[in-house]
């Protein structure tokens, strides 16, 4: 059995444990909220939960396999894993630490606390680990298992972890207590342990890879409730009748990608997934102070813009960029609106300042969306330039994820690669319009990528924001290098 102390308080637990941490004797932490056997994700299902988690892991691998920069979280098995571990799906691995305040943390910040009972901080000695495992290797070898390992990983792109400064366990027993006796600091739960944010655990900032992640999951999300949804039709025999998709061929004289899309500027428009948590910069904080009921998007804008352009000089685009909206008037519905455009803008940011974007149209978009999102709540309209109708849009990527916008039909028709006439099947069509967008979705072979990179930048990023600002992770595109569909929702 592990050695156990018992301590009277939290702050207790952090002085011992950093007393054994300087002394050398533990050097790993691992928070948990009560005293339970050390156990990974995966062991703790039943049947069906771990056929469902299978399935999970197998459409992540296969998520990984749709973007060159995304093949290399497949291609290493612990890269892999860790992405899995930190978005939910069941592993074998189980987390650890090397910040006592992170530990802290996971030990008192749970729904599972309860006051007054006992709370833990997991101990482990790196190098006594590593030398238990070699000393039992032949077990191993026995069982037909790989053994035991720490696994100390840079995961590029995965800022969750390294955020936590976490490594990982991997155990191929589901009581890896049973081979390996943890030390652990006991000590009744009072209060949730504050000198470290969630946001410092889990950064408000996304990198690249996690605002894929996030489009990903939304779409397991979705996949879950088709599931629920089909079932319901089967137990209920309601009967479903589907409608035979059409072919492109049927309106396109040529079926081919237009050259656009396979130019050099092309190839610069896509995620590089390269940046790590800790290459960012110190916080910026931009405050913009919002006109009163302006309905004028030239008033509005010029305040907004002067703001960026006086602080453009200290903006670095590796700069975590931090947003505070001033609006006048203390309501709830105020407040709420602030959060919302301030989590927003920095949505924005992280989104495009890794993309050839220059700033001022980094700049601009975010401002057209802090008036998009102001002018609907004050006015209780959509905004659009000088009145024009607007359509709702659908956008998929290649991996199903969806989002919507708002997009003027002048703009779309604008945007149609120039030979589009002759490319449409002759007289099908009476004039080229918007409507070409109901038969053929895929943008590839009606529209200029080159056209349509400006419809994103002039409108369609901030119409995206705007049309899903009160989702928690909603799927925006900053680029049309991810779609793969773009129709009529």
């Amino acid at each position: 059995m592990g050695e156990v102390h018992k301590v009277k308080s939290l702050e207790e637990a952090i002085n011992l444990a950093q007393k054994f941490k300087k002394s050398g004797k533990y050097n790993l932490f691992r928070g948990q909220a009560q005293n339970w056997n050390v156990i990974p994700s995966g062991a703790r299902l039943n049947e069906k939960q771990f056929k469902e988690g299978l399935e999970k892991l197998k459409r992540l691998y296969e998520f990984f396999e749709t973007s060159e920069n995304l093949i290399k979280y497949q291609s290493d098995i612990d890269w892999f894993f860790a992405v899995a571990q930190h978005y939910g799906l069941p592993t074998n691995y189980i987390d650890f630490t090397t910040d006592l305040e992170v530990a802290a943390f996971f030990a008192t910040n749970s729904k599972s606390n309860e006051v007054g009972k006992e709370s833990v901080i997991i101990c482990l000695n790196e190098s006594d680990f590593t030398r238990f495992i070699d000393f039992t290797k032949s077990l191993y070898v026995k069982d037909k298992v790989i053994p035991p390992y720490l696994c100390k990983i840079d995961v590029h792109n995965l800022w969750r972890l390294q955020a936590q400064q976490g490594l990982f366990l991997f155990t191929p027993y589901s009581n890896i207590e049973s081979y390996y006796d943890f030390d652990r600091i006991i000590f009744p739960f009072e209060k949730p342990y504050k000198k470290i944010h969630k946001n410092d655990i889990y950064p408000l900032h996304k990198s690249e890879l996690e605002i894929h992640l996030d489009y990903y999951f939304n779409n397991e999300e979705s996949l879950i409730g088709k599931k629920r949804f089909e079932n319901f039709i089967k137990e209920t025999n309601i009967p479903v009748h589907t409608f035979p998709a059409t072919k492109v061929e049927k309106f396109l004289r040529i079926n081919k990608i237009h050259k656009s899309w396979q130019s050099e500027n092309f190839s610069k428009w896509s995620f590089s997934f390269t940046e790590n948590w800790e290459s960012l910069g110190n916080q910026y904080l931009i405050t913009l102070k919002l006109p009163t009921k302006s309905k004028s998007y030239e008033e509005f804008s010029k305040s907004t813009l002067e703001e960026f352009e006086k602080n453009d000089q200290f903006i670095k685009r590796n700069q975590k960029l931090i947003f505070t909206i001033n609006l006048n008037g203390n309501d709830k519905s105020l407040n709420k609106l602030s959060k919302r455009i301030e989590m927003s803008c920095t949505r924005i940011w992280d989104g495009t300042r890794n993309l050839p974007f220059t700033n001022f149209e980094i700049y601009k978009i975010i401002n057209d969306y802090v008036f998009f999102e102001y002018y609907e709540f004050v006015f209780k309209e959509v905004f659009s330039f000088n009145n024009e109708e607007l359509i709702v849009l659908e956008l998929t990527n290649k991996y199903n994820s969806i989002t919507r916008c708002y997009a003027r039909k002048s703009k779309i028709e604008e945007t149609f690669r120039d030979d589009i006439e002759y490319i449409l099947i002759e007289n099908y069509y009476k004039n080229i319009t918007s409507l070409v967008l109901l038969d053929v979705n895929i943008p590839q072979l009606i529209f200029d990528f080159e056209k349509l990179l400006t419809l994103f930048k002039e409108e369609m990023i901030a119409y995206q924001v705007v049309y899903n600002s009160e989702k928690l992770n909603p799927v925006i595109f900053y680029s049309p290098t991810e779609l793969n569909i773009l129709g009529y929702s």
